[in-house]
């Protein structure tokens, strides 16, 4: 790493439940969180469950029995979904097999990857927006972003990807991290700078808190704010 000239780097963590698009600059010993952007309700749970309205109402359609009425059906429908979505993406199309879901009737299934991503149009608009808006916050122009991390299994989903270095202008994307052990070693390593009972490289980070953050102090009840009482 430069010791003087830092590199940009953009971190899309898309997981089951979550989306957080990051933007940070690291130099030697140190790194400044530029800009931090979330969506705590878009994840690959929400691809999933698209999926499984889908194939349960063709399912009651057929059978007259409705899996979603049943936890343990709805359970092993979305196990299913989760391993076709993760065929799709280096395949065309999955195939959805479940024995004796529903008294005695077995699911069968192709799921095709056109289908799939006309399913998730919404939320995958709703990624578009959610860089747009981390890239306006950081006030980079997205040639001075470096590379894009991938974090998360359902970065892997073809269409995200797309997307992703679309927006990012960025010809490929990179995965130097392992997505099942990053938040465990970062939360390992900032505990061991903050720990007496560890010796580590010294190491800086410069948070970013988009949340405005107000002090307020209340004299003889009359209430002031920290700009007014040291005007």
């Amino acid at each position: 790493m430069d010791p003087v000239k830092q590199r940009i780097v953009a971190f899309v963590d898309l997981g089951h439940s979550k989306t957080t698009i990051t933007i940070a600059a690291f130099i030697k010993g140190k790194t400044k969180i530029i800009c931090h952007k979330s969506d705590r309700n878009l994840g690959a749970r929400d691809f999933d469950w698209e999926v499984l309205k889908l194939i349960s109402a063709e399912f009651a359609k057929k059978f007259g029995d409705n899996p979603m009425e049943s936890p343990r059906c709805v359970i092993r429908m979305l196990d299913a979904i989760e391993k076709a979505r993760q065929m799709l993406s280096s395949v065309p199309d999955a195939q959805l097999n479940i024995d004796y879901l529903l008294n005695e009737e077995d699911l069968v299934r192709t799921l095709k990857k056109d289908e799939f991503e006309k399913l998730i149009n919404p939320f995958i608009i709703r990624f578009q927006e959610l860089i747009k808006r981390t890239i306006s916050a950081s006030g980079l122009n997205v040639m001075d972003i470096h590379s894009v991390e991938m974090i998360g299994d359902a970065t892997r989903t073809p269409k995200i990807l797309e997307v992703t270095k679309s927006l990012f202008k960025k010809p490929e994307t990179v995965r130097t991290m392992n997505s099942l052990e990053t938040l465990a070693r970062g939360a390992a390593l900032q505990a061991a700078i903050l720990s007496t009972n560890f010796q580590v490289a010294n190491f800086i980070i410069e948070e970013h808190n988009a949340l405005a953050v107000h002090l307020q102090y209340t004299f003889q009840g009359k209430s002031m704010r920290e700009n007014e009482i040291f005007a």
